[in-house]
C-alpha cells in the first residue's frame, strides 16, 4: 500500500498482528504525536495536563485526522481497496482464520 500522507508531526507505525482476538489477522497501526511528555505513565496527571494544553489539543486534532482521512481515501479509491484486499489475502496466505472465542459466547453485560 502507498504510504499515508502525514499530518503535522504525526508518525504512523505499522504493527503486525490483530489488536484483539475477534478480529481477523490484519496489520494494525499506531500513531505517535507530541501529546504526552516523554516518560509519563499512561494515565498520569502529566498526560491529562499536556492534552489540555494548546499544543496537546492541536496534536490530538492532528492524530484524529490520520485515520479519518485514511478511511476517506479508502472509501473513495477502488484501486486502494483492491490493493488492500490483495495485501490482506497475501498475508493470510491460504490460512483460514479461526477465533479462540467459543461459539455462542455472549459478550459481558458491561459491554452491551
Amino acid at each position: 500500500m502507498r504510504p499515508l500522507e502525514f499530518v503535522a508531526g504525526a508518525v504512523l507505525v505499522a504493527l503486525p498482528g490483530p489488536a484483539a482476538d475477534p478480529t481477523p489477522p490484519a496489520t494494525t497501526g499506531g500513531l505517535s504525536t507530541a501529546c504526552f511528555p516523554l516518560g509519563s505513565p499512561g494515565h498520569g496527571w502529566q498526560n491529562v495536563a499536556a492534552i489540555g494544553s494548546p499544543i496537546g489539543h492541536k496534536e490530538m486534532m492532528a492524530a484524529s485526522k490520520v485515520p479519518a482521512l485514511s478511511l476517506a481515501e479508502l472509501l473513495q479509491d477502488d484501486a486502494v481497496r483492491k490493493e488492500a484486499k490483495a495485501d490482506f489475502e497475501k498475508r493470510l496466505a491460504g490460512r483460514k482464520y479461526t477465533t479462540r472465542v467459543p461459539k455462542g459466547q455472549k459478550p459481558p453485560p458491561a459491554i452491551r
